[in-house]
């Protein structure tokens, strides 16, 4: 490039570069010149003691204590005890109770009533014959169908005292007949007097007399 010829542009740009980064230089130089260093950091001052009431007394600072820290445990839920059931104490049989010897009242045994009926004799005497009294034989008779008598086994006796006899008669004979009475003067002779042929009663309760007269 000749002198007093223009600049080409590649020297104009290199100019204006120049010219930025001295500018940029300038303004670095600038605040550090105007803007003073920060100062190093230093701990804060201690704070003075507050003075004491007394002048002589000691002076103490005061210590705050630190709060004590409180744990606090979550209960834990105990598990349920479940009652057990205890076993039955064992029995043993030389441990037992001996229990009273009672015997049951014995039951009155109530015997049942017979169902039958009776008869009776009654003699009647006057003269020689009523001598003999008590002492005559009695006997009842049956009468088949051909008109035979018949002695009674069962229904013999003497003569009882008060000039009577009497047998007591079964349900099962009840009704039946003819029947009659002997007396004789002892159990081998002929018989003395007869009744009146009878029948025995017929319902159960009730009473035959027959009455057999002995003349003189």
């Amino acid at each position: 490039m000749t002198q007093g010829s223009a600049p080409s542009r590649g020297a104009r740009t290199a100019y204006l570069v120049g010219a930025v980064f001295c500018f940029l230089i300038a303004c670095a130089l600038g605040v550090a010149l105007v803007w003073p260093a920060p100062a190093a950091l230093e701990a804060p001052p201690a704070a003075e003691p507050t003075p004491a009431l007394y002048p002589h007394a000691p002076t103490e600072q005061a210590t705050v204590e630190p709060t004590p820290t409180v744990h606090r445990e979550t209960p834990t839920a105990q598990p349920t005890k479940q009652p057990t059931a205890e076993p039955a104490p064992a029995v043993h049989p030389e441990a037992t109770i001996p229990q009273p010897d009672i015997q049951p009242a014995a039951t009155p045994t109530v015997s049942p009533v017979p169902i039958g009926a009776s008869i009776e004799l009654h003699v009647l005497c006057s003269g020689q014959r009523c001598v003999q009294g008590p002492g005559l034989w009695t006997i009842v008779q049956w009468q088949d169908g051909l008109g035979a008598w018949h002695d009674v086994a069962g229904w013999q006796g003497w003569l009882d005292e008060g000039w009577r006899k009497a047998w007591w008669v079964e349900e099962k004979d009840l009704g039946t007949g003819p029947f009659r009475w002997a007396l004789l003067c002892d159990c081998r002779c002929e018989a003395w007097a007869v009744s009146a042929p009878f029948d025995l009663p017929a319902e159960p309760g009730q009473v035959l007399r027959v009455v057999v007269v002995l003349g003189g």
